[in-house]
């Protein structure tokens, strides 16, 4: 059981970081420079990492779950 969650574990901590890496104020100055000078932009682009990132994390939580149910 322990084998099947650490690569997964891994994989989820490693999306967590990431996206809270993105939302230092310099490199959201940085997107919101290199996207659009507009923040309404960056703002909605942040927000959709986040989300995607909240899927993911969801998705390889209830797979986990569920691969380690049917062993």
């Amino acid at each position: 059981m322990v084998y099947v969650f650490y690569p997964v574990a891994i994989k989820v901590l490693a999306v967590k970081y990431l996206l809270e890496g993105l939302c230092y104020d310099e490199v959201c100055t940085h997107l919101r420079w290199s996207i659009s000078k507009d923040s309404l932009i960056t703002q909605q682009f942040i927000m959709g990492l986040r989300l995607a990132a909240s899927v993911l994390i969801m998705v390889s939580d209830w797979s986990t779950f569920l691969h380690i149910v049917q062993n």
